[in-house]
């Protein structure tokens, strides 16, 4: 793809992102970075009782996105942002993204530091990553994130829904 192109495109799904969190009062957003084949960002879901655990909304049935959950703000981003880059390249009802996205919960201010970092260093990593094409040096990106994000799932604490990456 040409630079341009790509650099069209970049902007374009930062807007879609940013627009994520001012459709939805109970989204914060904080880093974000595109890369050639996927994104990675964090959403923090406002409103919850900090250090309650919550249950999984089942009331809305199997399949059926429930309002105010990462699902649906994830859905909606990839909708949008479909349509969008579709739009940019003169097709339609062409596929974008994956089916499902990986997620975890961040639990505390040194784990939210080592999530950003590894965000904003990603692409300078691109050569290395097992789902680039040319790689220079494969190595297991499982084992990566897996010293990164370690732990059991629980609710975000709200102190985190102010943390804005500088």
């Amino acid at each position: 793809m040409e630079r341009w192109n790509r650099m069209v495109l970049e902007k374009s799904l930062m807007r879609i992102w940013m627009k994520s969190a001012a459709l939805r009062s109970y989204v914060s957003l904080d880093a974000f970075v595109v890369m050639p084949n996927h994104v990675h960002g964090i959403v923090c879901l406002n409103g919850g009782e900090e250090g309650k655990a919550r249950l999984a909304p089942t009331s809305a049935g199997f399949g059926r996105p429930v309002r105010a959950s990462l699902g649906m703000v994830v859905g909606a981003f990839k909708s949008a942002s479909t349509r969008r880059i579709n739009e940019l390249r003169g097709i339609s009802g062409a596929q974008l993204w994956q089916r499902n996205y990986f997620e975890r919960v961040i639990r505390n201010d040194s784990e939210m530091d080592r999530v950003r970092e590894y965000i904003v260093a990603n692409p300078g990593r691109w050569h290395e990553d097992t789902n680039n094409p040319n790689a220079t040096h494969k190595h297991s990106l499982k084992a990566e994130i897996d010293a990164i994000f370690v732990g059991a799932r629980r609710a975000l604490p709200s102190s985190f829904t102010g943390n804005k990456p500088q």
